[in-house]
């Protein structure tokens, strides 16, 4: 999520903010917050489903912000919302994926502005199908 800056000084929670002062919003920190999360370092996405079953992904929820909010939110949300499913689907559907090496995937972080892996997970992917047919008739 990209930064903001304050327009004015203000008090948040006791802090003194100065006007022109850089904001940055911890999504890392928000996604691993206990009181905000049951068992938040557990994989569960469906915690993140509104009452009717569904992703809300418009910035509404600050517990969950993918694509940002407000104004300055993620201008190509609908179509990666559209894009990244489809693609995905196609790749689990015309590949058989290994883990390259040893087999064991680390999720290890390492600190960086993006929270890249300490370790990059290097996959194979083996095509389930062949796309070159034999014999044309």
């Amino acid at each position: 999520m990209l930064g903001r800056q304050s327009s004015e000084s203000c008090l948040v929670y006791g802090y003194e903010i100065p006007a022109n002062t850089n904001l940055f919003v911890n999504l890392w920190s928000m996604g691993r917050d206990p009181k905000l999360w049951e068992n938040p370092l557990e994989f569960r996405p469906e915690r993140f489903l509104n009452e009717d079953n569904k992703f809300d992904v418009r910035g509404q929820n600050f517990q969950f912000m993918p694509f940002g909010t407000g104004r300055r939110a993620c201008p190509g949300a609908s179509l990666a919302l559209q894009v990244v499913p489809t693609n995905l689907a196609n790749m689990i559907q015309c590949f058989e994926w290994k883990v390259d090496g040893d087999g064991a995937v680390n999720m290890e972080e390492k600190a960086a502005m993006t929270l890249p892996r300490a370790h990059p997970l290097m996959c194979v992917p083996i095509p389930r199908f062949n796309s070159i047919p034999s014999s044309v008739n």
